[in-house]
């Protein structure tokens, strides 16, 4: 809790919830960083609730999750 305490205050945030990918960053080679925000595709905010998820690791999962479990819904196909 210290260290994100340390990390939100070095980053001039109030609270963890501001964190966003640009904040994240990430050592692709000995010489190079960048952010997340760079390096990977992201959900755009409400993707998950409109029912269209087009992000490939949410698609194909998103169809067996539940709202009360963190385990998945067995499908029919394994």
């Amino acid at each position: 809790m210290y260290a994100l305490k340390e990390a939100c205050e070095s980053s001039g945030l109030r609270h963890p919830d501001e964190f966003t990918p640009h904040h994240l960053m990430i050592r692709t080679s000995p010489r190079e960083v960048r952010s997340a925000a760079s390096l990977y595709d992201w959900l755009k905010p409400g993707e998950l609730l409109s029912g269209e998820v087009r992000h490939p690791a949410f698609a194909k999962y998103w169809d067996r999750a539940q709202i009360d479990s963190f385990a998945m819904v067995v499908s029919e196909n394994g």
